[in-house]
């Protein structure tokens, strides 16, 4: 055979075969769906080729009727509740909604926010105005830089920035500023960073629990348990003593 029959016969291996296919699949499935001569003819000339930086790459890609199918499935697990649009697939353990959106895991409310709103801006994050995680109500939403969605947060570095004091009262004024790896400027109360370095450097003491007899070692002198599920069963029983 000679080197150019040798050419023709080899299979392709850049994956310009499966293209094709795909382009004419989806073709196939416009077609059978009525869509019109131009959202055909897009399709097998590859225009609606998806962005896979953004949920909704552009508007001709509404066309696809993948991408259709695939909104269409999303919307089929929202509630609305009359102020909130509960998310009734699967959630995170932090609340938060979560969906396979044409073959990547994406977090719900991003998902929403896109589809009927628009494109999220590089870097930024979407804060939900009504306190819900598992809400995807667009209304409810509103792209925010990290250090403002930080700041409307319920942590305790959140109310440190809002109300001025530490989660234990101390006032946040003359807090220590350190300076992370990253660059970023992080506050830590001056009164509960000394409270950590007097608990670390103080001495410790060898006991033995009052309640199995194990021995321990602790940094107050008056602990004579040493654990918790010690402490629990010596209340039991004292419980049961005065009973």
């Amino acid at each position: 055979m000679s080197e150019v029959g040798a050419m023709e016969t080899t299979p392709r291996s850049d994956g310009l075969a499966d293209q094709l296919a795909a382009r004419i699949g989806r073709a196939i499935v416009a077609v059978q769906s009525g869509e019109p001569e131009n959202v055909v003819v897009g399709l097998l000339r590859g225009q609606f080729v998806y962005d896979h930086n953004a949920v909704v790459p552009n508007e001709n890609a509404r066309h696809d009727p993948e991408f259709r199918e695939a909104e269409s499935r999303f919307w089929q697990k929202v509630q609305p509740t009359g102020y909130c649009w509960e998310w009734t697939a699967h959630r995170t353990k932090n609340g938060y909604g979560r969906v396979s959106f044409r073959g990547k895991s994406l977090v719900a409310h991003r998902v929403a926010y896109e589809l009927l709103v628009g494109p999220i801006p590089k870097g930024m994050q979407v804060d939900h105005l009504c306190r819900n995680r598992g809400c995807v109500n667009p209304d409810h939403l509103e792209p925010v830089t990290p250090r403002e969605n930080a700041i409307r947060a319920f942590s305790p570095a959140g109310i440190a920035v809002r109300t001025g004091v530490c989660q234990r009262g101390h006032s946040m004024d003359d807090a220590y500023r350190t300076k992370r790896a990253d660059g970023k400027v992080v506050r830590r109360c001056r009164p509960c960073v000394r409270a950590a370095q007097r608990v670390r450097s103080a001495p410790t003491y060898e006991r033995r629990c009052k309640e199995c007899g194990g021995e321990f070692v602790g940094r107050q002198s008056n602990k004579v348990y040493c654990s918790a599920a010690c402490v629990q069963r010596a209340y039991v029983k004292r419980r049961g003593a005065n009973a």
